[in-house]
């Protein structure tokens, strides 16, 4: 975790994320809800696996973003996560972005832009 601006905690996701690796990522989502600032950014272009399991915490992730009054946006450059966000039918709930400088620039909370 990190926080590349003061309203602004960056968490980067990295490899696999499944049954075995979400509860670790649920876990990191909620620690940055709980530190300083507005915005969550959730990096997930390092992540090379994609499962259920992370949808899941994605979707409970953003309903306790929402809860602490919390904006989250996920950056999403690689195919299995843009795939299993759309092919669900999620996209909607969900701000995604292609960069860091994207996230970092959008002012417009709970919309889905461009990837």
């Amino acid at each position: 975790m990190s926080h590349p601006r003061g309203d602004v905690t960056l968490v980067v996701v990295a490899g696999e994320v499944d049954l075995w690796t979400a509860p670790r990522l649920r876990d990191k989502l909620l620690r940055a809800f709980g530190s300083r600032g507005s915005i969550t950014i959730v990096d997930l272009s390092p992540v090379t696996f994609f499962a259920a399991a992370g949808l899941t915490t994605l979707i409970e992730a953003q309903a306790a973003a929402e809860k602490a009054d919390r904006r989250m946006v996920l950056i999403t450059t690689v195919r299995c996560v843009d795939r299993a966000i759309e092919l669900t039918g999620l996209a909607a709930h969900f701000r995604r972005v292609g960069s860091l400088a994207a996230a970092l620039a959008d002012p417009t909370p709970g919309c889905v832009a461009p990837v």
